[in-house]
């Protein structure tokens, strides 16, 4: 007697076998080549991404503007 039902699916495999049979399927070498890329990838965007060192320039003092003036000694009319 023939069932009208099909096939029970196979019971859940663990994730390091659906892992092996993923990696058996795709080879070692180009998992590896991957994360290699993803890793330059990353690292190149963190370099253009990060900000630049600070200047020496930056961390000079400011002078003052050429018109103040920092005397404060008071002028006295000659008579």
């Amino acid at each position: 007697m023939v069932s009208d039902f099909p096939d029970r699916p196979p019971p859940p495999r663990s994730l390091v076998a659906r892992l092996g049979s993923w990696i058996e399927w795709v080879g070692l070498a180009r998992v590896l080549a991957a994360a290699v890329v993803v890793l330059a990838v990353v690292a190149g965007a963190y370099w253009l991404v990060k900000p630049p060192p600070v200047t020496t320039e930056s961390k000079l003092p400011y002078a003052p503007s050429a018109g103040a003036s920092t005397t404060t000694a008071a002028a006295t009319a000659a008579s």
